[in-house]
């Protein structure tokens, strides 16, 4: 069995992907976290479930221009 999640990060000048390739260099993992939610004095904030939450050591960051064949495994994020 195969499972898997792309995300495609392809905004231009995005501070996030920057930072999250940044601190992924850096510390080599990130965890993957689900939690809530939630505003506290008109501001969102938001609450991991660390008991859930899942390390990951590896990340494959790849240029949509380097996906040049259908039977590719990441041609899943391409448009049809």
């Amino acid at each position: 069995m195969f499972i898997s999640r792309f995300n495609r990060m392809n905004r231009p000048n995005s501070k996030n992907s920057e930072l999250f390739k940044e601190r992924y260099t850096l510390f080599g993992s990130y965890f993957l976290s689900i939690g809530y939610l939630d505003e506290i004095n008109g501001r969102l904030s938001f609450t991991p479930k660390e008991e859930l939450q899942l390390l990951k050591k590896h990340v494959n960051f790849r240029n949509v221009n380097d996906i040049k064949d259908e039977n590719d495994i990441d041609a899943v994020i391409l448009p049809k």
